[in-house]
């Protein structure tokens, strides 16, 4: 569904049958809540990591609201299963503690009856996760919590407040069997089939993002989804206007002689160069990919850096599997990655007999390493007419055969021409 409609309006319509589903008047079941988080991490992890920054905006929106109402937050129990669903995203990693925190802390300055109810289905829920994430936070808000309680004089909260402090100390002692009811069964059943579902190459992004953040997001930007645009406080709103390329700047303490290079291999653009400097300047390829990353390109210019590796792979006068590696890693990263990577393949392959004999065999050592790690598909070469064969493409594809047919794994092999699932 995602391939053939908009991802926006995907995204869009997700989050309304969620909420639909999980935001109800009374509490809904807690596992019906894990499934849905479940499902926005797979999507997370195998579509894009903007579907789960996006849930993660539209859930704090929808419970600022609900803050905003009045004393109740919202009628009955709505408020709570939006608590406990952004519990669960921490919970199967889509989003870092520093957020959860970020709630605890907002419902700790209030502390009306609704908040404790709310800090305690936080702490029920995920509190030991907290307390191995970040004790010394946990830490702090307990303290808070604790001057708080004893500033709550009403007889009618004097019960909810001992429980929850009694649902405190258990947690800073690591002390299981004090929290009635308490059950990870099932949360953990969960992980286990969320981390069989991942595919192999992919992994949970985690997104750490304060809440102030998905609060200001309208106005400061989503600097934690690619491409989009940020505003730093300090910093004018005239600042994020203008063309894109007055966004891009350039990288500074590069060499001459590295911006000569880059001339001379007709990188064109301010954004082309800047790639160019990072990869010719990085340390490795996992420092490649984080620069590379933070330069913030807007989804249209994203493009330039798989062109830009691929063009510098093909260049070099042998092999250098370091854009293999970091080429590899943002195809594992996202799947429009992928995709672009694909398309410049094919160009590419259409311009076989324009390369020379070095160029060829980087592009053929290239794919290799691509289809073995399965950063990429083998069909990618669906593009090759096989009823026209000349010199250039049989040199080309004899080359990709011997690397995986001669490879050390057999495994690996297999993997490249069918799903090993289903041969074992």
């Amino acid at each position: 569904m995602y391939m053939s409609n908009s991802r926006n309006d995907m995204n869009e319509t997700l989050i309304q049958l969620i909420f639909e589903a999980i935001v109800q008047l009374s509490s809904t079941p807690e596992r019906l809540i894990q499934e849905h988080a479940v499902l926005v991490t797979l999507l997370h992890t195998h579509i894009g990591s903007e579907i789960g920054a996006q849930f993660l905006e539209s859930t704090a929106k929808k419970l600022d609201s609900f803050l905003k109402s009045g004393d109740n937050y919202g009628d009955g129990k709505e408020c709570d299963n939006l608590i406990l669903f952004m519990a669960h995203l921490y919970s199967f990693k889509i989003v870092h503690s520093s957020l959860i925190y970020d709630l605890l802390k907002v419902f700790t300055e209030t502390f009306k009856a609704k908040d404790i109810d709310l800090i305690l289905v936080i702490l029920r829920s995920v509190g030991f996760s907290l307390r191995k994430d970040d004790p010394l936070q946990l830490k702090h808000i307990i303290s808070n919590i604790q001057a708080k309680a004893v500033d709550a004089t009403q007889a009618n909260d004097q019960s909810r407040v001992q429980f929850m402090l009694d649902i405190l100390v258990a947690i800073r002692n690591n002390n299981v069997r004090k929290i009635p009811n308490y059950d990870t069964s099932h949360s953990e059943h969960l992980k286990k089939l969320l981390r069989s579902l991942i595919r192999k190459g992919k992994s949970v992004v985690e997104l750490k993002v304060s809440l102030a953040d998905l609060n200001n997001a309208d106005s400061r930007g989503r600097w934690w989804v690619v491409g989009s645009a940020w505003k730093s406080p300090d910093v004018p709103t005239q600042t994020l206007k203008g063309d894109i390329g007055s966004r891009t700047p350039m990288i500074e303490n590069v060499s001459a002689q590295i911006l000569d290079i880059a001339y001379k291999q007709r990188m064109n653009t301010d954004t082309r160069k800047n790639i160019f400097c990072i990869l010719m300047t990085a340390e490795d390829y996992i420092d490649a990919f984080e620069k590379l990353m933070h330069l913030g390109l807007p989804t249209q210019q994203e493009r330039n850096i798989v062109f830009v590796i691929i063009d510098c792979c093909v260049q070099e006068k042998t092999f250098n599997r370091f854009y293999a590696l970091l080429l590899s890693k943002f195809c594992n990263y996202d799947r429009k990655f992928k995709v672009t990577v694909q398309y410049t393949v094919w160009d590419r392959i259409k311009d076989l007999h324009a390369g020379s004999a070095s160029q060829l065999t980087n592009l053929s050592r290239l794919l290799s390493f691509l289809f073995l790690s399965k950063a990429l598909s083998i069909s990618v070469l669906k593009v090759v007419n096989f009823s026209e064969l000349d010199k250039f493409v049989v040199s080309f594809l004899r080359q990709i055969m011997l690397e995986i047919l001669l490879h050390d794994v057999e495994l690996d092999c297999l993997d490249v021409f069918t799903d090993r699932k289903s041969v074992v």
